[in-house]
């Protein structure tokens, strides 16, 4: 009887022993890894939200103004195939900027329904998304995917990955790097030059942009507008 008494507060003190270690071991609760963007590609945002943007051209009294509207910087988890919050934690996370924004000294017309075709309205665009990034296919390597935009019809990637790590751009591509760029009056240091990637058929109304000028720490600060030629950054 002693014997099977003695078995029993054996038995019961290993269960609680391993209840004890489970809880220990449970991490669900600690914050996973924070993979955030390196100073070198943080520079290359340059916008403030609430900023006012102001663009001429040459031999012509008229400005265009745009309004940066959002400046989203946030960090977010990405899907994992293999992760398990009990034993590693939560999932990673990347930081992730966006930037949105509008022209204010006019209006596009877009299609809203049958019985009213047409209406004008303000287009917010993104004028840049930056955010770190770790494929499937390669595990444990991150990676930093960017666009940027200025219009409906302008989107491109400026292949900030390649710029960030000084790797050669592809000979392909629509992206120059530029030491240095004078627009209008002003001097800019490093500079992409890019240029549309796809051939649009807008409606009479609308003009293209066919090359945008990008300035590190600065944003946009030059595109050339079919019909009209170069548009710069006004002081």
């Amino acid at each position: 009887m002693k014997t099977t008494c003695i078995r029993r507060a054996v038995w019961l003190g290993a269960i609680v022993l391993g209840s004890v270690s489970l809880a220990s071991c449970d991490k669900s609760n600690v914050p996973g890894p924070a993979y955030r963007l390196t100073t070198d590609e943080l520079a290359w945002q340059g916008y403030q939200q609430g900023q006012q943007l102001r663009f001429g051209r040459a031999g012509s009294a008229q400005v265009r103004t745009y309004l940066i509207t959002e400046v989203s910087d946030r960090l977010e988890q990405q899907y994992q195939s293999v992760w398990i919050a009990s034993l590693q934690g939560q999932p990673p996370t990347y930081q992730h900027i966006t930037v949105k924004g509008y022209r204010t000294d006019s209006t596009i017309y877009s299609v809203k329904s049958i019985t009213n075709p047409r209406d004008s309205v303000r287009a917010v665009e993104t004028f840049l998304d930056l955010h770190k990034y770790e494929r499937r296919s390669t595990p444990g390597v991150r990676v930093l995917l960017s666009q940027v935009g200025w219009d409906h019809w302008f989107r491109a990637d400026p292949l900030l990955e390649n710029v960030t790590t000084n790797q050669p751009l592809p000979a392909s591509s629509q992206v120059v790097l530029l030491p240095t760029s004078t627009l209008g009056a002003v001097l800019y240091g490093p500079t992409l030059q890019i240029d549309r990637s796809y051939a649009v058929s807008p409606a009479p109304r609308q003009r293209v942009i066919n090359r945008i000028y990008y300035a590190k720490g600065k944003g946009v600060v030059g595109y050339e507008e079919q019909g009209t030629g170069l548009w710069y950054r006004l002081p």
